[in-house]
């Protein structure tokens, strides 16, 4: 696992969850960290939002005989002086 920074909480591409329980098992997924940063910026009046980053090539993650299609979520910040997009892999 990459050493935990910031908040502690490790990317981690099985653990999909809410806010709360990313921050309470220290691991989440694309969308668990970005409901974690969603939230955290909208609790002091950022204009932050979800989006789906879909890669050109699709990203695929194997599970015994079980083949995953894995879309991609990414946060927005798009203030009057800040415009950007942050990715958590």
């Amino acid at each position: 696992d990459p050493e935990p920074r910031g908040l502690g909480i490790v990317y981690d591409w099985a653990a999909t969850s809410n806010a709360r329980r990313a921050l309470e098992t220290r691991r989440g997924n694309c969308f668990a960290l970005a409901s974690v940063l969603v939230g955290l910026g909208r609790g002091v009046g950022w204009p932050v939002y979800y989006a789906e980053a879909r890669p050109r090539e699709p990203e695929t993650q194997q599970f015994e005989e079980v083949k995953a299609l894995s879309d991609h979520m990414i946060v927005l910040i798009l203030a009057k002086t800040v415009k950007m997009y942050v990715d958590f892999t």
